[in-house]
């Protein structure tokens, strides 16, 4: 079976073929794995051709990341300003609105007259009121038709695979089938957006390790490493790191998906799947199959390499901020007899946990605040889903689609604002452009508040929990002017625990919520020193 890079591979280790660097091919696969067999299969979607007949663009580089593309043209991130001619009428015309429903005697339809009806000197409150008004509805009519005409795109992945390209080199785009567990978790299929990154294809970054390998190994020392990011983020907050990080380690390859609310990846009605817990396991299905790709790829070349039906011999695990929680979970997922290598940048750790279930016992209902009650009734549940959800929606699109609105946010993050660069903002806000951005941040933001689904919803008992799996370290890499979590936090939450000195904690001097963005080569020198140090110990 050909790929859509115009490499051959086996028929029954059928690889996703939608990434970005195969622009310029024919077709794009969405693939779908089985929930009973694991077996992919493929569905062609015409994608060099637009709907219209054009040729797709192709893609441009950033400068800042040679992973990164820019944003295609006639996709647009920001609200437009309108041209001058349209300011000036909408101004002219408040202000001849305000003034006729200010001074009653003046005429609706001569406004030059406004002057001559004016007979007597106006009074300050009078003014005051015709200035109020004259913003008011000058404002109001610059934002209906900014939001009419010159608004910020929003597309569908759909239309973004057959019309653009997907943000990064490293990009791919699958549907991805997650097995049911026995735990009476059912299975569900969604489309994921996510990188990989394979060893192979990066060129190593001596600059970090200068005796890290410049060949690639037979024997690797991780099968993969996966990465999660945190709120408000995408996979792409990952991209500059990735590549170094997978040739520091020696990893097969490196991956890591656009948790269910942010990036690309499909946005549920259902606030269930926006979850930690649901992030762990669509990351343990991309793991094993991509581990699963590679043994079947190196076996007609070396007969050292594992067989598909072995577990992984060794991973490397990293989140950051709130996705340390999806990367704990999937470390008591994977196998028992797989090591792991888990390290945690800037942690969201015993910062909020879930409430537990309530029984069904009545009087739990009688027990509850009068603002929960009604905020669960039915008139509440139509409240938020016509009045809140639409206004906060309308709101939080406004928010980000400011231009500079990014950067500021981002300023706030990072240990030295004046270090935020333009791919910085671009990574950010790349996945803006995606339908239901919007819909999917609040989604994300209101299921943390749904009651707990298992024991390892609290905090300190994921971390025991990993904590006592065999084969397994962890470090934190904190940056020590962090303003989004404290670095006081890491060492709070850690005291809970006897093993706590068995888990290094690094500081980075100067770096913020971001390090391994804000220096990717400090992160990595801290990374290789953990490797050195811990891991090899």
């Amino acid at each position: 079976i050909s790929t859509a890079d115009g490499r051959s591979k086996p028929a029954t280790t059928l690889r996703p073929t939608t990434t970005a660097a195969a622009a310029s091919s024919t077709m794009i696969t969405r693939l779908g794995m089985s929930s009973t067999d694991g077996n992919i299969e493929s569905v062609s979607l015409p994608a060099a051709m637009n709907t219209v007949g054009k040729e797709k663009p192709q893609p441009e580089i950033h400068p800042d990341n040679p992973y990164l593309y820019k944003i295609p043209e006639g996709l647009h991130r920001y609200y437009r300003p309108l041209p001058l001619v349209a300011q000036t009428m909408t101004f002219l015309m408040a202000t001849w609105l305000a003034a006729v429903t200010t001074w009653k005697k003046l005429t609706w339809w001569r406004p030059l007259a406004i002057a001559r009806g004016l007979r007597s000197t106006p009074s300050l409150l009078e003014f005051l009121s015709f200035l109020f008004k004259a913003v008011t509805y000058a404002l109001v009519a610059q934002t209906l038709l900014q939001e009419v005409f010159k608004r910020p795109s929003r597309i569908s992945i759909q239309t973004l695979l057959e019309r653009y390209f997907l943000p990064s080199k490293l990009s791919k785009y699958r549907t991805i089938t997650v097995p049911g567990t026995e735990k009476d978790e059912p299975p569900f299929s969604l489309g994921v957006h996510y990188l990989e990154c394979n060893n192979q294809e990066v060129v190593p970054n001596t600059s970090v390790d200068p005796a890290v390998n410049t060949t690639r190994a037979v024997s690797l020392r991780f099968d993969a490493l996966y990465l999660q990011h945190g709120f408000g983020a995408s996979s792409l907050s990952w991209l500059p790191a990735v590549p170094a990080l997978v040739r520091l380690l020696d990893a097969g390859v490196g991956l890591g998906h656009d948790a269910v609310g942010f990036g690309f990846t499909e946005r549920p009605q259902d606030k269930k799947w926006y979850t930690s817990k649901q992030s762990a396991r669509i990351a343990r299905q991309i793991l094993l199959q991509a581990i699963n790709d590679n043994r079947t790829a190196n076996l007609a070349s070396s007969s050292n390499i594992r067989s598909n039906d072995s577990p992984p011999k060794a991973v490397a695990l990293m989140g950051h901020s709130l996705g340390c929680l999806a990367m704990l979970r999937l470390a008591t997922e994977l196998p028992k007899e797989t090591a792991k290598f888990i390290i945690l940048s800037s942690p969201a750790l015993g910062i909020h946990n879930r409430k537990v279930p309530r029984s069904s016992n009545k009087n739990d209902d009688n027990n509850q605040s009068w603002l929960r009650r009604k905020a669960f009734s039915p008139f509440g549940r139509f409240a938020q889903q016509r009045l809140l959800l639409p206004v906060g929606r309308y709101v939080l699109k406004r928010v980000v689609g400011t231009k500079g609105s990014w950067k500021s946010g981002l300023k706030l993050a990072w240990g030295d604002p004046t270090k935020v660069t333009d791919g910085d903002v671009l990574r950010f806000s790349w996945p803006a452009v995606g339908m239901g951005w919007e819909d999917g941040i609040l989604r994300f933001a209101s299921a943390q508040s749904l009651p707990q689904e298992d024991e390892l919803d609290n905090d300190r008992i994921l971390m025991q929990r990993v904590l006592d799996l065999p084969n397994t370290k962890v470090a934190i890499i904190l940056g020590s002017s962090d303003k989004v979590v404290s670095p006081k936090q890491a060492y709070k939450f850690m005291e809970n625990f006897e093993a706590k000195d068995a888990v290094p904690i690094i500081e980075l001097e100067g770096l913020g919520h971001d390090a391994f963005e804000e220096d990717t080569d400090a992160f990595c020198r801290v990374v290789n020193e953990l490797l050195q140090s811990h891991w090899s110990e």
